[in-house]
């Protein structure tokens, strides 16, 4: 599985175009239970770019529709792990890390 950058583009202009949408869930993760020293490069970069690429790229295209007509909702799933990492899934609860730090960080953005 793979997040192509086209995919990302199509589907954001997608949510552009259409003011019905006014609710974002960023629900996707992706993961391996493994010793991190044992997983591929190609499995590593792909949970990079499930967990945090596709949901900060999708987070980017709707954020200023939403701003522009005064509503909307963007609701971003971490996971436990993001607090609490365990071995021989270090890599999925970083990245779920980052999901719950960027979600924290974009209210006080726009917070006016």
């Amino acid at each position: 599985m793979s997040v192509k950058a086209a995919d990302l583009a199509r589907l954001g202009a997608h949510l552009l175009s259409d003011p019905a949408i006014t609710a974002l869930i960023n629900n996707a993760g992706r993961g391996n239970f493994s010793p991190f020293a044992k997983l591929s490069s190609q499995t590593i970069d792909e949970t990079i770019a499930v967990n945090i690429t596709a949901l900060t790229r999708l987070t980017h295209a709707v954020l200023p529709c939403f701003l522009a007509g005064g509503t909307g909702c963007i609701l971003n799933i971490a996971s436990g792990l993001a607090l609490y990492p365990r071995p021989e899934f270090g890599h999925y609860g970083a990245s779920k890390a980052c999901v719950m730090s960027f979600s924290q960080a974009i209210p006080g953005e726009v917070a006016d």
